[in-house]
């Protein structure tokens, strides 16, 4: 459960926070957002995604083939991936857009993270205002929450030129073929029929960038299948002759 509520001086001032000691907390998000810096690094740890928001979207790292399911988190709590995505990284800190529009910086509740007594980080100083680790946090959210206009731009950009279609990408279990619903991704062929005018606004709104990382981190869908085929039980598991049916006969996670 996730309960975000809002950091004020009045409910926290005699509280402190602690941080995680393990990413135990990421193991039900099939998904994280991703801001326009972190991108060239995700694009080496996860397959990226076009995910619907509003009238648009916005890219994401798809960490999991299930809805609540992350396939980099151990259940031991360990991260599997080379890159925790900043999203990720910023638990159990999030700005929560408020009914007047604007972004609030708040907490998960239902974290653990919360403590009493002298354990942990202080929310604020004795003279009222944010302590230092939580001026750090709200500094870090700042930066990632600076990105989402041009993002937001880059993201319109390419849905208004037809560059944005359905990933339909199957993979094998024990119960049959399934389907990740829900999933974007860069139409390559018509990426690569746009005309010079097309392209020149494409580079303008920075969407460039945005498409290359997402068509190079593709194959990385494999990963989400080797991952989720270690999680199936020894007995459960194919014989050795075709442990990978959940791949493709090329040896790809099929993907259309």
């Amino acid at each position: 459960m996730t309960k975000m509520i809002p950091i004020t001086p009045e409910r926290f001032n005699a509280l402190r926070w602690r941080r995680p000691t393990d990413m135990k907390y990421a193991a039900p998000t099939a998904a994280a957002a991703l801001v326009a810096a972190e991108l060239p690094q995700a694009m080496h740890a996860f397959p990226l995604v076009f995910l619907p928001q509003g009238d648009g979207f916005m890219p994401a790292a798809l960490l999991g083939l299930r809805p609540q399911e992350n396939l980099f988190v151990s259940s031991e709590g360990r991260w599997l991936a080379g890159y925790v995505p900043a999203a990720l990284r910023a638990h159990p800190f999030a700005f929560v857009q408020a009914s007047d529009g604007q972004r609030v910086l708040c907490i998960d509740e239902d974290s653990g993270l919360i403590a009493q007594g002298a354990e942990g980080e202080a929310f604020f100083a004795p003279d009222g205002q944010p302590a230092k680790a939580l001026m750090d946090v709200l500094e870090a959210l700042r930066l990632m929450d600076g990105g989402r206009p041009l993002l937001e731009k880059s993201c319109a950009e390419l849905k208004a030129q037809g560059l944005i279609q359905t990933w339909d990408l199957h993979w094998r279990s024990a119960e049959g073929e399934q389907k990740v619903n829900g999933i974007f991704k860069i139409d390559e062929a018509a990426m690569q029929k746009v005309s010079d005018e097309d392209f020149l606004k494409l580079r303008h709104s920075g969407a460039l960038p945005l498409a290359y990382c997402q068509l190079l981190s593709m194959h990385k869908a494999e990963t989400l299948a080797r991952l989720a085929q270690s999680r199936v039980p020894a007995a459960a598991k194919p014989s050795s002759q075709d442990d990978l049916a959940f791949l493709s006969k090329e040896g790809v996670l099929r993907f259309n």
